[in-house]
């Protein structure tokens, strides 16, 4: 994927519809750093709702998103395609910076749903509980992928040939961007 960025000789918003650029730099990043930039991103918006946690729906809706996702797998794909299909031997600092991450979001999960749980009324306290479950095995896939730098016993199961091919094709579609 690349990454573009645009140094400005004036700050956004301006008086001008058009202001000059002063810098322009163009960054390539592997796939594992597009996974590591992808984690940041879910975490920064889920502290966003954090701190403003009056909104329900947005908080259900970014934990939906985060632990309960029904297609493609979510954070969980892309922990198992970087973190559970390379030897530990071939890892190198942006794993380490991804186990990070994921610890931080499955942390944020937990405050959210124990926010969620004081802001709900009684008629949501089933999705409340479902919530909590998947959460639960949420944490329980990630666990052997983020603790340490071992590797997690390949599963031979449809999930992983799907988990695999959801991970080849993301990665076509980010290095086919040109």
């Amino acid at each position: 994927m690349r990454k573009t960025i645009l140094t400005a000789e004036e700050h956004f918003p301006y008086v001008k519809t058009r202001i000059k650029v002063r810098e322009y730099k163009e960054v390539v990043l592997s796939p594992v750093e597009v996974a590591i930039e992808d984690m940041r991103d879910k975490i920064n918006k889920l502290k966003e709702v954090l701190s403003n946690a009056q909104d329900t729906k947005l908080l259900q809706m970014q934990l939906q998103g985060g632990i309960a996702t029904s297609v493609n797998q979510g954070a969980y794909a892309i922990a198992h395609a970087f973190l559970g299909e390379i030897p530990t031997s071939k890892q190198n600092h942006f794993h380490q910076q991804l186990r990070t991450c994921f610890r931080e979001f499955v942390k944020l999960c937990g405050e959210a749903l124990d926010i969620n749980k004081v802001l709900i009324n009684e008629e949501q306290l089933e999705y409340q509980r479902e919530m909590e479950r998947k959460y639960h095995d949420f944490q329980q896939l990630l666990a052997p992928l983020i603790s340490s730098g071992q590797k997690a016993h390949p599963r031979k199961s449809r999930e992983t040939t799907y988990l695999r091919k959801i991970a080849t094709t993301r990665a076509s579609r980010v290095f086919n961007t040109d």
